[in-house]
């Protein structure tokens, strides 16, 4: 199996864009050069100043009923007040790998793995090393820790469930989009990450639900916020992602479903978690969900990564508009 990149696509493309010699700060036309924080394609950044937040979460060895105990790394992109906090650069999100699954302080060579992990990954797509160099240590718009609002409205949740090997630094230009329109997003790394790679398609459903369950405990976590709308929550999904979020969809309050690329849609039927009575949201997707019960199904042609990071922000809107806190 190759590895995902539904939103690794959007990352890529922004790295490409690195190598711009006069930045654009504005909404531009596909395939112009742009900079960070800009986005790439017709993206525009929102309005709200974003701050970002990142632990781990440490549950008991009984709450892991569908796979091996570790600790669960929560990051979180928030509407933050401008310039609090310490401004940040790509690297940070790259070596978010280091502390993925300990409390330990990481070596050098492993800060050093983490950086060439997402370097060799970018060259590897077609981004020259010059332009993967200066990507890693481009400015991005959250800015670390910073503080909440004076002012508090809740925000609605959104979180992304990443693919197979996937991290936090693979969401984070998405995330960092979504969140600049007032949502709080939350992603965590694959579960394949954690507890080992898939080893064959058979094992799609157990590694699901596995990853429902991450789902779950971070989703729970972000609830407490004060800022944070605590139910329901959006959820999007991308390969293996997506199938969890399909099973953690049909036993807690979920509002919007963005389920893109799943690996195994009707094969999840044959694990526990899977019941087909449940009533599903409306659902967002780029494959044929026809078997689910929910009462609204778009489609999706499998877009660009720019109109598909637009698209997901229009579903989400149109879902929270009319309750979303003023």
């Amino acid at each position: 199996m190759s590895r995902p990149a539904t939103f690794t696509a959007l990352l890529l493309l922004t790295a490409a864009c690195a190598s711009a010699t006069a930045p654009k700060r504005h909404a531009v036309s596909p395939g112009t050069v742009t900079a960070l924080p800009s986005l790439p394609g017709t993206l525009t950044p929102g309005p709200v100043a974003i701050g970002f937040k990142s632990w781990l979460l440490r549950a008991q060895a009984s709450e892991f009923q569908h796979g091996a105990q570790h600790l669960v790394q929560i990051n979180v992109w928030y509407p933050a007040t401008p310039h609090s906090g310490s401004a940040m650069t790509f690297r940070d999100y790259a070596l978010l790998k280091t502390t993925e699954n300990t409390y330990d302080e990481p070596s050098d060579a492993a800060r050093q793995a983490a950086i060439d992990e997402v370097t060799n990954a970018l060259t590897a797509s077609g981004v020259s090393p010059p332009a993967a160099s200066r990507f890693m240590n481009a400015a991005v718009a959250a800015r670390m820790d910073a503080m909440t609002p004076i002012k508090i409205v809740r925000a609605p949740i959104v979180f992304i469930a990443p693919g197979r090997g996937q991290s936090a630094a693979d969401q984070a230009i998405f995330a960092e989009f979504i969140a600049s329109h007032g949502f709080v997003v939350v992603t965590i790394p694959s579960v394949t990450r954690l507890t080992g790679p898939l080893a064959s398609d058979a094992d799609i459903g157990l590694r699901a639900e596995e990853q429902a369950d991450d789902i779950d405990r971070a989703a729970s976590a972000i609830g407490d916020w004060p800022i944070a709308v605590n139910i329901p929550v959006s959820v999007i999904g991308t390969d293996l992602g997506a199938d969890a979020t399909l099973l953690y969809a049909m036993h807690q309050p979920v509002n919007a479903l963005v389920i893109l690329s799943p690996l195994a849609a009707t094969s999840i039927e044959a694990v526990p978690m899977f019941d087909r009575t449940r009533k599903l949201p409306s659902i967002l997707t780029t494959s044929d969900l026809g078997f689910l019960h929910a009462p609204s199904v778009q489609g999706l042609s499998a877009p660009n990564s720019s109109a598909l990071a637009a698209t997901t922000l229009d579903f989400l809107d149109r879902i929270w508009d009319p309750i979303r806190p003023r």
